[in-house]
C-alpha cells in the first residue's frame, strides 16, 4: 500500500540520516586522531606504543567511514527504487503517465 511505502521510505530516510551523522562523527574523530599523530611524530615519539595504538584506531575509523559511505550509497539506491515504485503505483491508480506525475510534483526523479 502507499502508506506502507511511505513508512518504509521514512524509515530508510531516518536510517540514512543516522548513518550520515555517524559518518560526520567518525570524520571528526579521524581529524582529531590525525592531529594527535602529527603531534606525536613532531615530538619524536613516533615509535611509541601510544603512536601505534592511535594509528590502529585511525585505520579502523577510516574503514568504518568507508563502510558507512557504502551503506549510504546502498540506501540511496533503495530510496530511488522506492520513489520509482511509488510513482509507478500512483500512475497505475491515477491513469496519469509517470512523467506527468513527476512534472506535477516539480521534482527530478531518477527512474530506473
Amino acid at each position: 500500500s502507499l502508506g506502507g511505502q511511505d513508512r518504509e521510505l521514512a524509515s530508510r530516510t531516518s536510517m540514512l540520516e543516522e548513518q550520515r551523522h555517524e559518518l560526520t562523527m567518525a570524520e571528526e574523530r579521524n581529524e582529531r586522531m590525525r592531529r594527535e599523530l602529527l603531534t606525536i611524530e613532531s615530538t619524536g615519539g613516533g615509535d611509541s606504543a601510544e603512536h601505534l595504538t592511535l594509528r590502529e584506531q585511525l585505520t579502523e575509523m577510516q574503514a568504518q567511514g568507508v563502510a558507512i559511505q557504502a551503506a549510504e550509497s546502498r540506501h540511496s539506491i533503495i530510496l530511488e527504487s522506492c520513489a520509482a515504485s511509488t510513482l509507478s503505483f500512483l500512475s497505475s491508480i491515477t491513469a496519469e503517465p509517470v512523467n506527468k506525475l513527476v512534472e506535477h510534483a516539480g521534482q527530478n526523479f531518477q527512474l530506473f
